[in-house]
Parts: C-alpha cells; structure tokens; sequence
C-alpha cells in the first residue's frame, strides 16, 4: 500500500490562504494583506487619497469647486496632446 503526504493531496494550505488573503489596493494597485477584517487600502496615505478624490468629484459635480475648474480644464487638454 502506497501512502501520500496531506500536503501532496491538498497542496500547501498556508500558501494558498496567504495567495487568497493578498488583496489589491484599488489606489496604487500595489497588494497587501489585510490586518483587520474591514481594511481595503493598503495605507493611510491611500485612504485619505480616495476619500479626497470622492469628496473633490462630490463638490465638482455639485459645482463648488470652480476655483479649481480652469487647472483641471487645462489638465485634461495637456492629456489629450
């Protein structure tokens, strides 16, 4: 009778939870894993980023952020040449 490791039946269990638990943080794109349960960036300075970029496109579609729409007019044609 031939007998096999677990190991080489089920592949190494640690390695596969860490591979599913690497997350992708969805500013930098970098991957990381989680420390609690609820985290999605991988940083405070991502964190603070995507909440800056959602309050600034919150206040520009609301209209409140004019000061700004002349630097982000001539940004968008910069990206176009």
């Amino acid at each position: 009778m031939q007998t096999t490791s677990n190991s080489a039946v089920y592949g190494n269990v640690s390695e596969d939870r860490k591979a599913k638990s690497l997350l992708s943080c969805p500013v930098c794109l970098s991957s990381f894993s989680r420390k609690k349960h609820n985290q999605e960036f991988c940083s405070d300075k991502c964190r603070i980023t995507s909440w800056a970029a959602h309050r600034f496109l919150k206040e520009f579609k609301a209209g409140k952020a004019d000061g700004l729409r002349k630097l982000i007019q001539e940004l968008s044609e910069a990206v176009k040449r």
